[in-house]
């Protein structure tokens, strides 16, 4: 386990936010009033394209090639299985993001979703989320530096909680229009610009440690697979971050993926023939959809965005 000074941490996210914000590291961010979401405030990017697919798992099964199933990456054109943070950081300003974000080099991935055919499903875009989840903005601290989580569990036979995965259409509506957060992908979105759409949230409230990720093996700080140990994050429903110990409060982060299809008819997010998957991946149930993070930014960059867009006083709202 890799202590960090929670101490130190605390005291950072007690400053108070000055009411002119810095500047972003992301020049070209539209900064409007802060009209909070469901989520809050803070900054988003769309259109990030799907970067490669490949069978390797960095977080899961780091250093070892063609390790589980299919996954598809998205944002840091190089995370593959023997990725490194320093690695990772040297890509910028190189990612899948652009033109407006050019300084995210996290990595972040997901299984491939196959139709009733066999066929991979093709990706439209991601979307990419840090928001406060409505907490006192001036307590947010930046994701730490090379934070991996998984959300989502991977062997999930059955509908997962909708604050962890939920699907709709891309306008988050079902197929008939109406307000909704689905536990299945939505059989047809028909009309203007409607693609099946799955959403994945993540952990926000956070022990103050890491995972030594020195491997082998699964090197997460945070799994939603049952069983998972060295879970360093987890969900809260009240204000903030109260329950001990994991009192220190992070960005909400969510990654939406807008699939290129409006038919959802047994999606299902395995490879066909793999034998229900690898044992530490998905079981080929759709219930099983999940999504990885690797938060390797440059500090710096992450830190002036957060302070942007997320500890802004009065609140405001980032995007591209």
């Amino acid at each position: 386990m890799r202590p960090v000074r929670v101490a130190a941490a605390l005291a950072a996210v007690a400053l108070t936010v000055v009411a002119a914000p810095r500047a972003s590291a992301t020049t070209g961010w539209v900064v409007e009033s802060g009209k909070p979401g469901p989520e809050g405030v803070g900054f988003k990017f769309g259109g990030c394209r799907l970067s490669h697919s490949e069978r390797s798992d960095p977080i899961v099964h780091p250093g070892v090639p063609g390790a589980g199933h299919l996954h598809d990456f998205f944002a840091n054109p190089t995370t593959t299985y023997n990725s490194t943070v320093a690695a990772m950081r040297a890509a910028k300003p190189i990612d899948t993001c652009g033109p407006v974000v050019t300084d995210d080099t996290a990595g972040y991935w997901t299984p491939a979703v196959y139709d009733g055919h066999g066929d991979k499903v093709g990706i439209r875009h991601l979307t990419v989320y840090y928001v406060n989840g409505n907490k006192p903005s001036a307590a947010i601290r930046d994701m730490p530096a090379d934070l991996r989580m998984i959300a989502g569990n991977p062997m999930a036979t059955g509908p997962q909680p909708t604050d962890v995965v939920w699907w709709s259409c891309s306008d988050n509506k079902d197929p008939g229009g109406r307000a909704h957060k689905g536990q299945r992908p939505p059989a047809g979105c028909a009309g203007k610009a409607r693609f099946v759409t799955v959403h994945v949230q993540f952990p926000d409230c956070w022990d103050g440690t890491l995972h030594a990720h020195t491997g082998p093996g699964n090197t997460a700080d945070f799994a939603d697979k049952p069983g998972a140990v060295h879970n360093h994050l987890a969900r809260t429903h009240q204000p903030g971050c109260p329950d001990a110990p994991f009192i220190v409060a992070l960005p909400f982060f969510e990654l939406r993926i807008e699939y290129d299809t409006s038919d959802a008819n047994l999606f299902t997010a395995c490879e066909p023939g793999m034998g229900g998957c690898d044992a530490a991946g998905s079981n080929g149930s759709i219930y099983a959809m999940h999504a990885d993070a690797w938060f390797t930014w440059n500090p710096a960059d992450l830190h002036a965005n957060d302070e942007r867009c997320n500890r802004a006083s009065p609140p405001v709202q980032c995007h591209d």
